[in-house]
Formats: structure tokens, C-alpha cells, sequence
């Protein structure tokens, strides 16, 4: 994002040589577009990001969505189709969901903020750049959601900001009906007497009425976790990767998942990726972490994950390849 230009820019690789050239575009919003995530389907590139006034310092505007014709990106127009929604108030983080590319239409995500939400407003777009139809959906109802508690670490008394409710990960399926959606929330780890944050984690089948398939919180007993980042390999299971602290943890990153036919509403065995090992006294985590599929079509088995942990000087950023 620029808040100097109320734009966020986007590089393109002229092609799959990631050391080669790229062409850059610039996408102007209503706003400053703070924490925008991008999602690709078979035609259309999204971004979508909250606006606000006066350089991200002023007040909200709304939720607002760009799409952009995904050939003309892919050929570096000068020029390329673009469709922009009208900022909504009444929305915040409209989260786009990535997607194997195999489909046209572009879902939007998003959970109001604040205790006791019940459900997950969906926005679709159907149909071409710059004409695509918007509509406006439900998936729920959801296990009810709560603000998440500020997390603990050693060595300090500053806490870590878990922020609030919003979609911080979402991903379909490869056949294009199953979608995964990941986000802050509170709960009582199994185990514990005490409110931990906790990662929600939905599954819903967007082609049955955006019927709800799974709906868990993973929570670990004694331990606040945080910002989870979700991604399906190609095999169809599921990784998630999230922030964890505790009173003897360091700001560290762990993972877990799913193996595809799993008993609903299960997830394997927790699993640190890697330990910090000195207090965040920021009091913030960086807001996300980030998953995402191995680019090479025939690996089924591969993802990347990168996410914030503390060493003993100041933060740093870890991204490792992990298979099954």
C-alpha cells in the first residue's frame, strides 16, 4: 500500500522466472487501503483492503474491493479493465479468497467485529471485468464469536495485541465448492480455566447454500495463539500456521492440519516451526502470518508458510517449505 497516493501496487513477473522482469500497476482507492490481501481466480485479480481518511490517520470510509481483468495483468496493459466497489461502512475486512485458479468467480469474506457474531457475510462476483454481478450471501449459523484476550509472553509485562474478529485467511478448495476461512476469536482451550485467544476455523460448502461443514476454535491449553494463516495443498489437506505465546513461551510460530476425510471438527497435534527466544515489548505481532501452495503443479504435497517470531535482537521473518 501507498498512503501517500491512496493506492495499493502490484507487480506482476513478465514471466514464471521470479529473478526476471515485472510490470507494476497501481490500483487507487477511496481511501488509505490499510492491510490489503490479493486473491487470483481463472480471470480476475482481486484486492481488497479498509479505508480510511487522512493517510490511514483519520477516520474509517469502508470496506472496499478492486478487481482487475487478470489477462490484462498477465500481458502488462497499460491500461488494464478494472471494477471498483463503492466503500461500505457497514462492512470491515473483506477478506478475498485464493483460489487454484480454476474457476471465474471472485468470494469475498468477512466477520463483523465485536463479541456474539454469528455468522460470515460472503460477497460474490460472477461474470466479466468490469461487468462482474456482486451478491451478497450468508454462510451460518457460525459458533458464536468473541473479541480475543491481549496474549502473555516471558520477560515482560507488555501484552501482544490479538486484535479483533476480522478474516485473516481464506482459501477454496480444489473443487472449487469447499472454502476454508481462518480468524482470531476467544475461547477455553480444552484442558485450561482461562479465555485464550484461539484461532476459528470454518468450512463451508459455498455451492449447498453455503452450507457450514466444519466450525471448530483451536485453542492450546495454558497458551494464547494468533493470526492464523491457512492454505490446502493440492492433495486437498489442510495447513494452518499461527503465532503462540505464553508465560513461558517467546512470541514463536507453530502449525497444524488437517488430513483430507479426517473426523470433522479434528486437526493433528500442534507443532512448533520456530521459538523466539526474547519478548515482543511492541505489543504488536505484525497482524498476519502467511500460507500459501508450492507453485509446482506436480507437488502435490508442499506448502510455504512465513510468518514473525522474536529472536534475541528484534523481529525477524521465518519462511520454510513444509510437506506431509
Amino acid at each position: 500500500m501507498d498512503i501517500t497516493s491512496n493506492s495499493v501496487r502490484v507487480a506482476v513477473s513478465q514471466t514464471n522466472d521470479p529473478t526476471g522482469t515485472w510490470n507494476t500497476f497501481n490500483f487507487v482507492f477511496a481511501g488509505c487501503p490499510d492491510q490489503p490481501f490479493i486473491a487470483t481466480s481463472s480471470d480476475k485479480f482481486a484486492v481488497g483492503a479498509n479505508v480510511f481518511a487522512s493517510h490511514c490517520n483519520g477516520g474509517f470510509i469502508g470496506a472496499q474491493n478492486i478487481l482487475v481483468k487478470k489477462s490484462d495483468l498477465i500481458s502488462g496493459s497499460v491500461n488494464p479493465v478494472v471494477q471498483i466497489s463503492t466503500p461500505d461502512s457497514t462492512s470491515f475486512s473483506e477478506h478475498p479468497v485464493k483460489t487454484f485458479g480454476m474457476d471465474q468467480k471472485m468470494i469475498f469474506v468477512s466477520v463483523k467485529l465485536g463479541d456474539r457474531q454469528h455468522a460470515i457475510k460472503t460477497i460474490t462476483y460472477n461474470g466479466q471485468v468490469p461487468s462482474a454481478v456482486r451478491n451478497i450471501s450468508s454462510v451460518g449459523p457460525i459458533i458464536t464469536t468473541a473479541v480475543p484476550p491481549r496474549a502473555v509472553q516471558p520477560g515482560t509485562t507488555t501484552l501482544i495485541e490479538t486484535n479483533d474478529g476480522r478474516i485473516m485467511s481464506a482459501m477454496m478448495a480444489p473443487d472449487n465448492k469447499m472454502i476454508w476461512v481462518a480468524f482470531n476469536d476467544a475461547c477455553v482451550p480444552a484442558g485450561d480455566t482461562k479465555a485464550r485467544s484461539c484461532a476459528h476455523v470454518v468450512q463451508y460448502d459455498s455451492s449447498d447454500h453455503n452450507r457450514v461443514v466444519q466450525d471448530v476454535k483451536l485453542g492450546v491449553a495454558n497458551t494464547y495463539i494468533y493470526y492464523p494463516a491457512l492454505t490446502l495443498l493440492r492433495s486437498g489437506n489442510v495447513v494452518i500456521e499461527f503465532a503462540a505465546s505464553s508465560s513461558t513461551i517467546f512470541p514463536s510460530l507453530y502449525a497444524t492440519g488437517q488430513t483430507l476425510g479426517a473426523a470433522s471438527n479434528t486437526f493433528d497435534p500442534v507443532k512448533s516451526i520456530k521459538q523466539g527466544s526474547s519478548p515482543n515489548t511492541s505489543g504488536r505481532y505484525g497482524d498476519y502470518q502467511g500460507a500459501a501452495i508450492e507453485a509446482d503443479p506436480l507437488d502435490v504435497h508442499g506448502a510455504w508458510i512465513a510468518g514473525e517470531y522474536n529472536p534475541t535482537t528484534s523481529w525477524s521473518t521465518f519462511i520454510i517449505k513444509v510437506t506431509e
